[in-house]
């Protein structure tokens, strides 16, 4: 009995050299999972007998269990070859395609017939998928991936990964080099393509910068991008709205809003916000400054008459440039040959307005409503007998940039003359039959008949001014003077 006993311990030592011996051997192999051996005392007692002092039998294997932990995931040049992050197996159909057979081993190929096969010949397994992107894993057949070539070869431009990066990983201090895997904390590979259709190896490594705390409650991260030897230059990113997607946009006040709402409006200067953490083209911003001589009281300036001026004269009057931006003539050519009499302060604020319009701070019109969108007029042609009395409404929507109902004073001005051009031809060698125009320094649309005609309002709009007590008549002798801005609930923006 002591010789079996012994013979026991010889036999599981035996065991147990060839669980580690079968450990070494599968080092290499793909998707491999370790074994180890368990043991257990061998008793012979019956049940009358103390257990204390009963003398075991030896020793015997009891199981040989297989640890399923996650192992390492490591990258090849192959495009077929797969990993499983967590629990699970490739499905696979046995030769002969009577059974299934599962394994970790992601290592696949093509076959003759475009079937994703292992090194066996077994065949992936792929369930298949209905039009809402369901998986239905009652239904596996053979994965195949049919040889079609269509088309040139077009190079990447854009790849999209998801990461799950560790918020317990470490923080690297290290210069980042790509050669010390102490300089980074993961990296990751994909293939991309040039325009001749010939694949590079991307690889991109995350190296950790900052762990959460109270004042920067998120983690963050570095990326490092090599296209083969090559590091790619990271460049700025659009910022997108969170809640739309859409791409965001901010003005020289820092005011944000989504492209959906400023499309009409990029003419006013509006640029594209960009995400980046850390800039590494820091620019301090500095106050605007006008580098030019000002009246020391303009309060006191003598009224001009501008009636005695021309566009030309009044053109050009100075230069602005803002924030080192191209610099922008000034001028008050609006104002020649009028009838205004200006005096320092009202050419100061009329200046101001030239400024704000140059540099896209431009007052925008919406004339959105149920009493603003439209306005009736009718123009009376008194060179006939009788006179000639056509009415017509205005339509004020859809006159800014892509059918926008927010027009700027020329887009309004624009947007009314081709209406009133259609209602009413010009006379021969006339230009109009109707002539409208917006004073800015008075803030007033006008409108001219030729001579011989006259303008009569017909309707009320709040936002040109009119109201159903003094609607207004005007000749051409007697141009309509019609004061622009916000009544009645109406919006100017």
């Amino acid at each position: 009995m002591a010789f079996f006993t012994s013979l026991t311990g010889i036999n599981a030592a035996t065991a147990a050299m060839g669980v580690t011996s079968n450990n070494i051997a599968n080092a290499g192999t793909t998707g491999f999972k370790k074994s180890s051996a368990e043991f257990g005392d061998i008793f012979a007692t019956s049940p009358l007998q103390k257990a204390s002092t009963t003398i075991g039998q030896g020793v015997s294997l009891k199981d040989v269990s297989l640890n399923f932990g996650q192992g390492n995931v490591s990258v090849s040049s192959n495009t077929l070859d797969m990993a499983i992050s967590g629990s699970g197996f490739f499905p696979l159909l046995s030769n002969d395609g009577l059974q299934k057979v599962y394994t970790r081993d992601g290592t696949f190929v093509m076959n003759d017939q475009n079937n994703v096969v292992n090194a066996s010949g077994e065949k992936l397994l792929a369930a298949s998928v209905d039009s809402t992107g369901k998986a239905d894993t009652s239904n596996m057949n053979p994965l195949t991936i049919p040889q079609q070539t269509t088309g040139e070869a077009k190079e990447t431009t854009a790849v999209s990964l998801g990461l799950n990066l560790p918020a317990n990983a470490d923080v690297i201090t290290s210069a980042f080099n790509r050669n010390d895997p102490k300089t980074y904390n993961y990296s990751t590979a994909v293939t991309v393509y040039d325009k001749s259709g010939n694949g590079y190896l991307a690889t991109v490594y995350y190296a950790k910068t900052q762990n959460a705390s109270q004042s920067a409650p998120t983690n963050r991260w570095q990326t490092y991008v090599y296209v083969g030897d090559t590091l790619v230059k990271p460049a700025l990113q659009q910022a997108l709205d969170s809640a739309t997607g859409q791409p965001e946009y901010v003005n020289k006040y820092g005011q944000l809003a989504p492209l959906s709402q400023v499309s009409d409006q990029l003419v006013n200067k509006k640029t594209e916000m960009f995400a980046l953490t850390d800039l590494t083209d820091t620019r301090t911003s500095a106050p605007a400054a006008v580098t030019a001589g000002l009246a020391p009281n303009l309060s006191s300036l003598t009224p001009v008459d501008f009636s005695k001026y021309t566009p030309a004269q009044l053109q050009n009057l100075f230069q602005i440039s803002l924030d080192g931006s191209p610099a922008q003539s000034i001028g008050l050519e609006n104002l020649a040959g009028t009838a205004n009499k200006l005096d320092g302060n009202q050419i100061a604020a009329e200046l101001t307005n030239v400024i704000n319009a140059k540099f896209g701070n431009q007052k925008f019109w919406n004339f959105t409503g149920a009493n603003t969108s439209t306005v009736n007029l009718s123009v009376t042609d008194n060179t006939q007998s009788p006179p000639v009395t056509t009415p017509t409404t205005i339509n004020l929507l859809g006159g800014g940039t892509n059918g926008s109902n927010d027009m700027t004073n020329a887009q309004t001005i624009a947007l009314i003359q081709s209406q009133l051009d259609a209602a009413y031809p010009p006379p021969a060698g006339q230009q109009h039959g109707v002539t409208v125009a917006y004073d800015a320094s008075s803030q007033q649309f006008t409108f001219t008949p030729q001579t011989g005609s006259s303008v009569e309002f017909t309707s009320a709009n709040p936002l040109l001014g009119l109201n159903s007590s003094s609607l207004t008549q005007a000749s051409n002798s007697s141009n309509i003077q019609v004061t622009a801005y916000p009544q009645g609930g109406a919006s100017m923006r």
